[in-house]
């Protein structure tokens, strides 16, 4: 079976040792509501927290002719549609202070076009994208899956949480890892014995 939200809701329910009941996030049944609720956030925060392979985009953005920054920039791109984190601008590290994003612009001090007939600089961005789930690998429904029964726990079956989180937590070590290695994104992993962030590879 392809996969779907529908697919995504039943395997977090399977890991909470729950029979697959959803067969529509648009159903009325009490969990397929309580999934459709969650999911958006929880996929949104799943790419943004893990930065997936299968959801890394690239674009060439053209400067907007018509948008004009009050103070402090020169021009603006309009980021690109679904985009869920920026990475790199021009094969560099983005860096907020440098190229801020505000509303649905990145703001750049890349100059206007001063001359008629002067084309204006163009902006290679790479960044991830909320990417159809049809478009996911394998392992990453999986670890949203996991990222789902976490969320769901609590209403659907507080006596297995713990369990779930220490499950979710050790493929997410394993799968950020491996996931890192073949994009060289640097990863961190959480240490909440003493509150810090450990570096696991960059």
């Amino acid at each position: 079976m392809a996969n779907n939200l529908e697919k995504i809701a039943n395997k977090a329910l399977i890991k909470l040792g729950k029979r697959p009941s959803v067969t529509s996030l648009k159903g009325t049944a009490n969990e397929e509501k309580i999934f459709a609720e969650i999911l958006p956030e929880v996929i949104s925060n799943s790419i943004r927290k893990y930065r997936p392979n299968c959801c890394v985009s690239r674009a060439i953005l053209s400067q907007d002719p018509n948008y004009i920054p009050r103070w402090g920039f020169a021009s603006g791109y309009k980021y690109p549609k679904n985009m869920v984190k920026l990475l790199e601008i021009d094969n560099n590290t983005w860096f907020p202070d440098d190229f801020p994003i505000e509303g649905e612009w990145i703001l750049t001090h890349n100059p206007k076009p001063s001359e008629p007939g002067d084309k204006a600089s163009e902006l290679r961005v790479k960044y991830l994208e909320n990417k159809p789930v049809e478009m996911w690998d394998d392992d990453f429904v999986n670890l949203v899956a996991l990222e789902a029964a976490v969320e769901v726990a609590p209403v659907i079956d507080q006596t297995r949480e713990a369990m779930i989180i220490a499950l979710r937590n050790s493929e997410a070590d394993r799968w950020s890892a491996d996931n890192a290695m073949e994009n060289g994104f640097e990863v961190e992993e959480y240490d909440p014995l003493f509150g810090v962030m450990h570096k696991i590879r960059s």
